[in-house]
């Protein structure tokens, strides 16, 4: 997982969460390739509020992420 790029609106921002996945496979003499990148939450920070949404609108564990992503640790750190 990795982080997108920042959004600032106003006092709150924002953090895209993504998993970036790649594939790779032996076909005759030659190699294939695909990859694809998936949001897989949000976190929002807030002078009120610190918080993470997943995909399905669900508010999950800042720490979840905090762990992982080190630009969401920063983040929230910086704030």
């Amino acid at each position: 997982m990795s982080a997108g790029q920042r959004i600032a609106a106003g006092e709150t921002t924002l953090l895209p969460i993504i998993r970036t996945s790649v594939i790779s496979r032996n076909v005759n003499r030659g190699v294939v390739c695909s990859g694809s990148k998936s949001l897989i939450g949000i976190v929002v920070v807030s002078p009120k509020r610190k918080y993470v949404i997943n995909m399905d609108g669900e508010e999950v564990p800042v720490e979840q992420y905090a762990k992982q992503v080190p630009e969401v640790k920063e983040l929230l750190e910086s704030r």
